[in-house]
């Protein structure tokens, strides 16, 4: 049976109706099957499996003694109360590029030959052997998604990309804010002044943010490592527009080193440094803000990257380090500024870290130094450390956990088996070439005859030691190698010794004086002076202070005074503990504390304004000598030999003619009238010279208009004069001139020879 056209088309609709749901069906059965698998894989995952990310955040020229880290309350926020903070961090070269290569390979400097910021950074020597071996080459070869923004080394020149880096965004040279230049993986750009478009550290802090996302989206199984190498606070200190009014008058690089001189016990350059002018005082404080200010940026950078790693759940599976390649200084020891001294403030650097493993909120006393991070890296990352490295992982400190323990008070102590460094080397930044070429001139001026400047047996003597001594004119120091002779250019205060001088014998009293030769014996001599007191004048004191009870108040004023969290170091610079700015609820608390201090303070001033008053107005008995208390050393001449005594025990011996007693106010007293009485005869020797200079030019004048008049005389007679008429010629003026001058020369002779008569008379 022939099924009809309606049945064939109702048959063909209905597989064709079936073969369709079927083929839904099984898509969403597999739909549903497939993407929970995926997921189940990665969340089933352990953690321990997962390798971490890992995040390094690097500031170029930051301080900690100075007190830098005051400024950034989001980084200590975010790693020092979330993670450990190394309160003892240091390098190991505190130079640019020889701390960052040391950063890099984990080497000290006598090992990767990087000494300095010139030839030997970035040479070929370094892209052959040590760039090669950095941390960056082996965590690519683990599977990591590397990253570099920021500064490198100071010789970069932007021709090629480093080894081990998948993103690479190098700054050619030093540090720059604006007008720089960028190698962008093997392109470079230019950028310019404008603050939202080219200000590096911003810059750096979205590009790295940037290429963490895409990467997770990419490669969400990849772990990520990246370095953020920021430009500040290093020079030229140029801070983001929106932070530039804060840190007005700040002055926590005042430390208590700060402007200290001499140093004597420090090597050359520290003692022959002098002390800071107020300009230059004044530049230390406005350097001080410009570094704080660009400092800010750097302290969001920290913020936004953590923030986007806990928006994009990775920040528990990511080690966060933050540190710097040396330390600063601003003033002290009256260096104005700089680095490069193996002294804490160069060689102390901030160092924190936040992770997994990491105990929160704990200061780590340990060692570490810059060579520490290229192999903690490494270790975090599962990659075997390298026998070449000359560092230690930091992570064998918390990890296991029983090798630490943690205080209620977040001290934290390491009592793990494998003992921890105690001491670590820094390192001079001078290659072994110049070393050699260094020899080499001295061997040669050693061959030609010129001797050491000093023996070693002439500089062994303890007159030629350091430190200067009151009188002493030089010194023998050793340097490089050689023994060489220095001045002391910072004499030494030297101690006045009590003057003494020995004049003729003679009685000093006068009343035993058979001569009474009146112009030895001066009134006053044995006075008391003004400080002496008579012991009268003590009770009256005492009895005036008995109805003041002073000692209440010095008591008081201690216990007011004692409660003070400011302090005031040795070269007047105020220093506040952090206390203090909490809050601004403390701030003013503490600034009532010191008003009260100063109104107690006040009080005290005029209680003892009063009795100051009143000891001026007291007058010691002159004649008495029994009331005489204070000591007076005076010189005593016994036989040409000058002793020193007391006032007391002098005026109980006996008057003695064959003594001569000068006290020391008497010789300042003697010499200020020797030194008028030359002055005063100097003033008449002159006066008479000048007097006889001005008679020679009289007598010189008088002397040439005779010479010219005589011709005149010789060439007339007496009858001549009688028939001409000379009242208008010039020999007339002549001889009028010459009779007028000897006229009042006679009457000035008169007049004197009749005052000296009157005079006599």
């Amino acid at each position: 049976m022939i099924p009809s056209n309606r049945c064939l088309r109702t048959i063909i609709s209905t597989v064709l109706l079936c073969t369709i749901l079927l083929q839904y069906c099984d898509g969403r059965s597999r739909h549903r099957t497939s993407s929970p698998r995926r997921q189940s894989k990665y969340q089933l995952e352990s953690r321990r499996e997962r390798k971490p990310n890992i995040i390094l955040i690097m500031s170029d020229d930051q301080d900690v003694l100075l007190g830098s880290m005051g400024a950034m309350n989001k980084t200590r926020r975010l790693l020092g109360d979330k993670g450990a903070n190394f309160i003892n961090a240091f390098v190991t070269t505190p130079l640019c590029c020889p701390s960052r290569s040391s950063i890099l390979t984990g080497q000290y400097v006598h090992n990767h030959g990087v000494y300095s910021n010139q030839d030997h950074c970035v040479s070929d020597e370094w892209k052959a052997g040590p760039e090669r071996r950095s941390f960056g080459a082996f965590l690519q070869n683990a599977n990591y998604r590397t990253g570099y923004f920021g500064k490198y080394l100071n010789r970069y020149d932007g021709t090629y990309v480093p080894n081990g880096w998948v993103e690479w965004v190098g700054l050619l040279q030093n540090s720059k804010f604006y007008n720089y230049t960028l190698n962008r993986n093997g392109q470079l750009f230019n950028h310019g002044h404008d603050y939202h478009r080219d200000y590096l550290p911003d810059l750096i802090a979205n590009d790295s943010v940037t290429f963490f996302k895409l990467s997770k989206m990419a490669y969400p199984d990849n772990p990520i490592h990246m370095v953020l190498s920021m430009p500040g606070p290093h020079g030229p200190e140029d801070g983001a527009p929106q932070f530039a009014q804060m840190f007005q008058n700040n002055q926590w690089h005042r430390t208590e080193t700060w402007n200290y001189n001499p140093n004597f016990d420090k090597h050359w350059i520290m003692q022959y440094t002098p002390p800071l002018t107020d300009q230059l005082k004044t530049f230390t404080d406005f350097l001080q803000r410009k570094r704080l200010i660009t400092l800010q940026s750097i302290d969001d950078a920290v913020a936004k990257v953590c923030n986007t790693l806990e928006e994009l759940g990775e920040l528990d599976n990511t080690y966060i380090i933050y540190t710097s390649d040396h330390g600063y200084h601003l003033g002290q020891y009256g260096m104005v500024k700089g680095k490069s001294n193996p002294y804490d403030f160069d060689v102390r650097v901030p160092f924190y870290i936040r992770g997994p493993k990491i105990p929160a909120g704990v200061d780590v006393p340990n060692i570490v130094l810059n060579i520490d991070l290229a192999p903690t890296i490494l270790n975090l990352a599962g990659i075997p450390i390298p026998p070449y490295m000359d560092g230690t992982s930091i992570v064998k400190l918390f990890d296991p956990p029983s090798n630490y323990k943690v205080t209620k008070r977040r001290k934290f102590r390491y009592v793990g088996r494998e003992p921890w460094r105690d001491s670590f080397m820094i390192e001079r930044t001078r290659s072994p070439e110049e070393w050699e070429q260094y020899f080499r001139k001295r061997q040669k001026e050693l061959e030609r005859g010129k001797k050491p400047p000093k023996t070693d047996e002439e500089c062994s003597l303890p007159e030629m030691q350091l430190p200067c001594k009151p009188g002493q004119t030089k010194y023998c120091v050793e340097d490089e190698g050689m023994i060489k002779i220095r001045k002391c250019r910072v004499a030494a205060a030297e101690t006045k010794e009590p003057k003494c001088r020995c004049t003729k014998i003679r009685n000093t009293n006068p009343k035993n004086d058979n001569n009474n030769n009146k112009d030895n014996y001066r009134p006053g001599r044995f006075l008391r002076g003004r400080r002496d007191v008579a012991q009268q004048d003590i009770d009256d004191l005492s009895d005036f202070a008995g109805s003041y009870d002073l000692q209440f108040e010095i008591s008081q004023l201690s216990a007011i005074i004692g409660d003070t969290k400011c302090r005031v170091l040795t070269n007047d610079t105020v220093v506040c503990d952090e206390e203090v700015f909490e809050s601004k609820k403390s701030l003013v608390e503490h600034k009532k504390r010191i008003d009260e201090q100063l109104q107690l303070l006040r009080e005290q001033m005029k209680n003892l304004q009063e009795i100051k008053l009143y000891l001026k107005r007291v007058q010691p008995d002159k004649d008495d000598k029994e009331k005489i208390t204070k000591e007076t050393h005076i010189c005593r001449c016994e036989g040409g030999l000058a002793v020193t005594a007391d006032r007391d025990l002098l005026a109980d011996e006996p008057d003695n003619t064959d003594v001569d007693v000068v006290y020391e106010e008497d010789i300042d007293g003697e010499e200020e009238e020797e030194q008028q009485r030359r002055k005063s005869d100097k003033k008449k020797k002159d006066r008479t010279e000048r007097r006889r200079n001005r008679q020679k030019r009289k007598a010189t004048f008088e002397d040439n208009f005779a010479n010219e008049a005589e011709p005149f005389f010789e060439d007339a007679d007496s009858n001549d004069f009688e028939d001409i008429d000379i009242g208008n010629t010039k020999e007339t003026q002549t001889l009028t001139l010459l009779e007028r001058r000897r006229i009042r020369k006679q009457e000035k002779k008169k007049s004197k020879h009749k005052k000296i008569a009157l005079w006599k008379e």
